[in-house]
């Protein structure tokens, strides 16, 4: 599709835990177009139109063809997000997108979702996208607290029963750790298998350690500040696997590449 910076309107916003939000707004193109892993650039002001200046990326969490609308699943962690968790229903946005390469959807054997933390966003719009196919996927999800998962879950209409829950106090499914299931799930397949998995680095490390000569693919989704989501600004340098002092560039090369082919 066309790259086309929109003005969109925001059309549900709501809390779902502590200082998490599902947004969801009016962008029928993005809709349409979107694949599980993209992300959009979305612009947050204050009072004044260039304040905050940068715009800031979300991952699209799932979609609503029907209705035309995208939806987002965000934490309260700096001004920009703190301004835009303050706005009400038919506000105005700026949006750019869908940008970045997302997950692979042609995948034969066994697949594996993993998802910890704000990094569950992707995944369940990849969850989604796989059952809507009439395909099925093991779904893992962490977080640090079941609080953090029951809304967006809710939101995006999938059961605690088809999905993995772990947490790490322990509020809700199985205490630990996503590597733990994960773990399991291993064990029991042989190497016809892909991974697909976002979260923080520790996580992503983690499950590549574990992983490592056992699957047949393993694609990670990386998070990164970026100023401009296009790679013009080259903010969100990432280096390359192996001896040469190579970097891809997350917004435009990801934000999904196959483990092996970068540092975790």
């Amino acid at each position: 599709m066309v790259l086309v910076d929109r003005k969109c309107k925001i059309i549900h916003h709501s809390q779902v835990g502590p200082e998490v939000y599902v947004l969801g707004i009016d962008a029928v193109d993005v809709a349409k177009h979107a694949l599980p892993g993209q992300f959009v650039m979305i612009g947050v002001r204050g009072k004044s139109a260039f304040d905050p200046l940068l715009r800031r990326p979300f991952s699209i969490a799932w979609t609503d063809h029907v209705k035309g609308m995208i939806f987002i699943f965000y934490r309260v962690v700096g001004r920009g997000t703190r301004l835009l968790s303050e706005y009400m229903p038919g506000t105005g946005l700026e949006l750019l997108g869908p940008l970045g390469r997302g997950f692979s959807l042609e995948v034969s054997g066994r697949r594996i979702l993993v998802g910890g933390g704000l990094g569950i966003a992707p995944i369940i719009f990849l969850y989604k996208w796989i059952k809507a196919s009439g395909a099925s996927a093991t779904c893992i999800l962490g977080a640090r607290t079941g609080d953090e998962l029951l809304g967006a879950l809710k939101a995006s209409d999938i059961s605690l029963e088809d999905v993995i829950i772990t947490t790490e106090d322990g509020s809700l499914g199985k205490k630990g750790l996503v590597t733990g299931p994960l773990a399991k799930c291993l064990d029991h397949i042989g190497g016809d298998a892909t991974i697909q998995a976002c979260g923080p680095a520790p996580m992503l490390k983690a499950v590549s350690n574990l992983s490592n000569h056992k699957v047949r693919l393993l694609e990670v989704s990386l998070e990164s500040y970026m100023a401009c989501g296009i790679g013009l600004c080259l903010g969100c340098a990432h280096k390359k696997r192996g001896d040469s002092e190579e970097y891809v560039h997350i917004c435009k090369d990801g934000p999904v590449f196959d483990a092996r082919d970068v540092v975790l």
